[in-house]
């Protein structure tokens, strides 16, 4: 009798607990596949970002991080590049990507948390350049390129001197001579560049900084390599240095507004040195140069200016590839 009743409990007790048992682990299965140490992202693809003019932005591009399939979560350590056409934005770091189970048993859909950065490309040189970029995942490395070519913009302005120009000793009330500044447009065109003015601050005018030569009003420069040259002088009038700044607009969207420093140095003396130093070249250089080896012979007038006997007792020449041709007896 007992034996029976015993027999009855388990016969009705083991259908209900078997599926219940192969639910369970059949759940466990489903979590234990779906979990993964494995590297989650999908790999970045190398980017183009074609012709881009020299000293322009192009537009940002996007980069986006995703956890790959199944439910993951990792870590975007870093993002680095040391290229200087090249930039990276990207806050936050580090940050989490992840892919959650939203849809039910099995996990069918998943909903993915992705980080996203940008890049840009400022090329500064006419040429194709190329940059890696080194993305760290759950401390790994892993890199992809970034391409870009530089292309002359159809406006360039290019002044030269590039540092001060510097007019020398001249005598107070004296004009020195006149030293070259020279605006060229290296833009490829096809339309020329716009010179609206080149002119002196009114400081610099009351020192005695003033343009002898070249056009001052709005005037257009050709493309490749077109050019306008200026004569600047100084007549000081004081004993002492004196600076300015020469003010060059033109309508280069990179470089709307060129300066160049401009000094000499007023002194009293009845000695005069014509042409006045240290603009005995800039002539000369002006029209080119001269090539490597080839001389260029330089008159220097020196006068008195005075009422008595004035005695030269040393005179000196300082200067690479500089020597005395003849000098005063």
């Amino acid at each position: 009798m007992s034996l029976r009743r015993t027999g009855r409990i388990l016969a009705r007790f083991a259908p209900i607990a078997l599926p219940l048992l192969f639910a369970i682990a059949a759940c466990i299965n489903s979590l234990e596949l779906g979990t993964s140490e494995q590297a989650t992202t999908v790999p970045l693809q190398d980017y183009n970002f074609g012709d881009v003019q020299v000293n322009t932005s192009s537009a940002a591009q996007q980069f986006t991080i995703r956890p790959a399939s199944g439910v993951q979560s990792d870590s975007v350590d870093s993002i680095t590049e040391t290229c200087p056409d090249f930039s990276i934005a990207a806050s936050g770091l580090p940050a989490q990507v992840t892919n959650v189970c939203v849809g039910g048993s099995g996990c069918p859909t998943y909903q993915a948390t992705t980080y996203s950065f940008t890049a840009t490309f400022k090329p500064t040189v006419t040429m194709q350049v190329s940059c890696v970029v080194t993305v760290k995942l759950n401390g790994v490395p892993t890199t992809f390129t970034l391409t870009g070519r530089g292309t002359e913009p159809a406006i360039r302005i290019g002044v030269s001197p590039t540092a001060m120009l510097d007019l020398g000793e001249v005598r107070v009330g004296d004009t020195s001579s006149a030293a070259t500044v020279l605006v060229k447009n290296f833009g490829s065109g096809p339309q020329p560049m716009t010179l609206s003015s080149v002119a002196f601050d009114a400081a610099a005018l009351t020192k005695g900084f003033a343009i002898a030569s070249g056009t001052t009003a709005s005037h257009v420069v050709a493309p490749n390599g077109g050019s306008s040259l200026y004569g600047i002088t100084c007549r000081p009038t004081v004993v002492g240095a004196v600076t300015g700044t020469l003010t060059i607009s033109s309508d280069d969207p990179a470089m709307p507004t060129s300066t160049i420093s401009v000094t000499c140095s007023g002194i009293s003396s009845n000695l005069a040195f014509l042409p006045s130093s240290p603009a005995l070249l800039s002539g000369a250089q002006a029209q080119g140069g001269t090539r490597v080896g080839e001389p260029i012979d330089i008159p220097i007038t020196l006068k008195n200016t005075g009422t008595a006997t004035m005695t030269l007792n040393t005179l000196t020449l300082s200067g690479t590839g500089l020597t005395f041709v003849s000098r005063p007896n």
